[in-house]
């Protein structure tokens, strides 16, 4: 594995087409040195999705993102030092280039609120990856990360000849028709496009760590030459 230095990476990145990786990576060129910031790249890519294409006061975005008012401040200020917010007395909203990051998380990755079965718990989020089966081998590596990012539980699965189905486990087509069905109606799904469906004890953590590990995946593989 070759690691490049980050400018190189923000190029690799945004030529394979992740626009919203390439600009969220560029946010550490904004941190200061000492201390980290309390919040983290998973946390901007939310704010992005939370944020939306309307205007949000920073009380609710620190809800929604379930950090204190200080960190929410700080991430706002990264994000329009990026231009990718404007701000204004009691809120904030995203700029046209916040806008273009937010199209492309949204055409990438997919966000869906997953429907009600019971294969995942009751806080769920989802994210649909487009046309990635080939990257993530038995999906056990993206649930382990998914848990270290703070969900309880995920599941991955991926779509195949129009067949759902669990890494190296079982083919839900197959043996669960109903919830396959259920969840085909649910997302527009392409061949070798993967869901990742998170859940844990609050719904902005299952969002954060179903983000973190789609962040963490796109740059594994922008990494590999």
């Amino acid at each position: 594995m070759q690691i490049f230095p980050l400018r190189d990476l923000y190029n690799q990145v945004y030529h394979i087409g992740s626009v919203w990786l390439s600009k969220v990576l560029q946010l550490q060129a904004f941190l200061p040195k000492g201390p980290p910031p309390s919040f983290s790249l998973g946390h901007v890519a939310l704010a992005i999705l939370e944020i939306d294409n309307r205007f949000i006061a920073r009380k609710q975005l620190a809800l929604n993102l379930g950090l204190g008012e200080g960190a929410v401040r700080t991430l706002i200020d990264r994000l329009k030092r990026a231009q990718m917010l404007s701000t204004f007395a009691s809120g904030c909203r995203l700029s046209e280039l916040g806008i273009q990051v937010y199209d492309d998380i949204n055409d990438k990755l997919g966000p869906f609120e997953p429907p009600s079965i019971q294969l995942w718990g009751k806080h769920s989020f989802g994210l649909r990856m487009k046309r990635i089966a080939s990257e993530i081998g038995n999906g056990l590596e993206l649930r382990d990360t998914a848990v270290r990012f703070g969900a309880v539980g995920a599941i991955i699965l991926v779509y195949l000849n129009g067949r759902l189905q669990m890494p190296g486990l079982s083919d839900l087509t197959n043996e669960h028709p109903d919830q396959a069905r259920t969840i085909i109606s649910t997302v527009r799904l392409h061949d070798k496009d993967v869901i990742l469906v998170t859940w844990a004890e609050k719904t902005h953590t299952a969002k954060l760590s179903a983000l973190s590990t789609a962040i963490n995946l796109a740059k594994k593989h922008a990494m590999i030459s």
